[in-house]
């Protein structure tokens, strides 16, 4: 998995950031975080963990490119090459992991379709209280994040007063199942009211909060 994480961000450069030692190993703790997390998210390019990795990579680039373009002053056809294959590079990267309708991953545009659930969650937004603390599962945790006590689902359950629950119905790893069971748990509980429980969206409210 670190091969392939490595292969991938720099691919689409041609590798050339490798060739502004020292600088490109500013991104090496980050890198190392990355490459070392138990979470498979961290360790591709499609969300927001290489953030801090990007800029450094890409002014390695150009830093690289440079020093290539003085070590190769005197040949250029090498010149031309570099900038072919920097091109190729880039062009088949893109191809391999941009999710554009004319790529491999284009099946990705889906995500950012207008949820049918948005309504119910602008609902759900206006009945949360401000000081609610509120359990709430990951792909939902930006509509719920501006308040002082917030969790991932199933986390701090003992100390929430709303659950705000989705899953993605195509997602089949053990940790969603287990979420899954859990909140069919909760929903038996006496403890808690179901507000909401619909398309796959489930609200929750303790009693007497």
């Amino acid at each position: 998995a670190g091969r392939n994480y490595f292969l991938h961000l720099i691919g689409p450069l041609a590798a050339t950031p490798i060739l502004a030692l020292p600088y490109v190993l500013l991104a090496a703790p980050e890198y190392t975080i990355n490459s070392l997390s138990t979470f498979e998210g961290m360790q591709t390019i499609f969300f927001q963990y290489t953030s801090v990795l990007t800029p450094i990579l890409l002014l390695s680039a150009v830093i690289g490119l440079s020093r290539w373009w003085q070590w190769t002053k005197r040949w250029k056809y090498l010149q031309q090459s570099s900038v072919y294959l920097l091109i190729a590079s880039s062009l088949f990267f893109v191809w391999h992991d941009a999710p554009f309708p004319i790529c491999r991953h284009s099946n990705l545009l889906d995500v950012f379709q207008p949820s049918p659930i948005r309504g119910d969650i602008a609902k759900i937004k206006k009945l949360v209280k401000t000081n609610d603390a509120v359990a709430v599962t990951n792909n939902l945790a930006p509509q719920f994040t501006r308040r002082d006590r917030v969790w991932e689902f199933p986390y701090a359950l003992d100390q929430a007063d709303v659950i705000i629950a989705s899953f993605d119905p195509n997602d089949l790893s053990d940790w969603t199942q287990q979420s899954r069971k859990q909140l069919v748990s909760l929903k038996k509980d006496l403890q808690w009211q179901v507000i909401l429980d619909d398309q796959g969206l489930t609200y929750l409210r303790r009693l007497g909060k």
